[in-house]
């Protein structure tokens, strides 16, 4: 995972994911930004640490901002 302390902001972040601009992420978008394995961005929803948005059966989306805020907590992505 990047160094949060090293970004000045959340869009910073995103910037370096090569994400700018974008505000619906799929788990391998969140992954790419976190560092973390893709198996763990999925479980975070299915334990209720992350919202994400599902259109039809198979699609996730998950909200910069829902991102923005989960990162926030203390602990967020390290589960």
């Amino acid at each position: 995972m990047p160094d949060l302390a090293t970004l000045p902001d959340f869009q910073s972040l995103l910037e370096a994911g090569g994400l700018k601009g974008k505000h619906r992420l799929t788990p391998e978008d969140v992954s790419e930004v976190t560092g973390a394995p893709i198996s763990t961005v999925r479980r975070w929803p299915r334990k209720g640490h992350l919202r994400a948005l599902r259109t039809g059966s198979r699609y996730r989306w998950i909200l910069a901002e829902d991102l923005r805020d989960f990162l926030s907590l203390p602990g967020g992505s390290n589960d």
